[in-house]
């Protein structure tokens, strides 16, 4: 009799789980293989609208290993010999969710409003060697952060009304800006419009008129800070994320 009570009540309570879902935590799986842990919460607000926040972050690193940047030649003839690199960044995407499906929100196709915050991050240390005025030792941080706004779509399936699959893919627009902090030993301490003249260059090569916007904003503790002043970029949003629904 108690075994039979037992699982009845058991019975009742995964039934009450599976009606009273409203709440999904899941990852981003894939993304680790870039070093990214992405984790996203969401939450049921109405029958077809929820609130959602993702956070990621990339796993900082620094290394040794000359492979990872290899060595940066520049077109003048100039080159940097990469002794040292560190890369992080993190990204946080607060979004809302309309759902299509009559089993309501959580399931089914979604289109979702977003928010994106970014803060991305590299460091490369190395040996400056210009064929005129010889080596120095170089240190460069760059930055690159901003935020802004898209639309994503997408389908949410929840499995034995637990194991959620997420799909996505979307994309928007925002603002953002470049941070250069260089800092000098050598040759180039006391003038760095070489080094920066032909980040200029690689900049332009890169995009046309970019590395033009590269301007000395002041100088910092033992080196300098460039900017490229604030301007529109594209956002990129997918993803194949899976969770637990309760």
């Amino acid at each position: 009799m108690k075994t039979r009570l037992f699982g009845f009540a058991l019975l009742m309570a995964l039934s009450v789980s599976a009606i009273a879902q409203s709440n999904v935590i899941k990852i981003t799986p894939l993304r680790l293989l870039t070093r990214q842990v992405n984790v996203g919460y969401e939450r049921k607000i109405t029958d077809k609208l929820s609130i959602g926040l993702n956070g990621g972050f990339y796993i900082p690193f620094s290394s040794s290993d000359s492979a990872l940047f290899g060595q940066i030649d520049f077109s003048n003839g100039g080159d940097v010999a990469v002794q040292q690199s560190s890369f992080g960044g993190l990204t946080v995407t607060p979004e809302l969710r309309v759902y299509f499906s009559q089993k309501g929100a959580l399931r089914g196709f979604h289109l979702d409003p977003f928010l994106r915050y970014f803060n991305y991050n590299i460091g490369v240390d190395g040996v400056y060697q210009d064929p005129t005025e010889g080596n120095s030792d170089i240190s460069s941080k760059f930055r690159f952060s901003g935020g802004g706004a898209g639309l994503s779509l997408g389908f949410q399936g929840i499995v034995a009304d637990i194991i959620s699959i997420d799909w996505f893919i979307g994309g928007g627009a925002g603002v953002g800006g470049f941070r250069l902090d260089l800092s000098a030993e050598g040759p180039l301490e006391d003038d760095i419009d070489s080094y920066v003249d032909d980040v200029r260059a690689e900049l332009n090569a890169q995009l046309p008129g970019l590395g033009d916007r590269l301007v000395q904003e002041s100088s910092v503790a033992d080196g300098y800070r460039f900017r490229i002043p604030a301007g529109v970029v594209p956002i990129f949003r997918t993803g194949l994320a899976v969770g637990i629904a309760f």
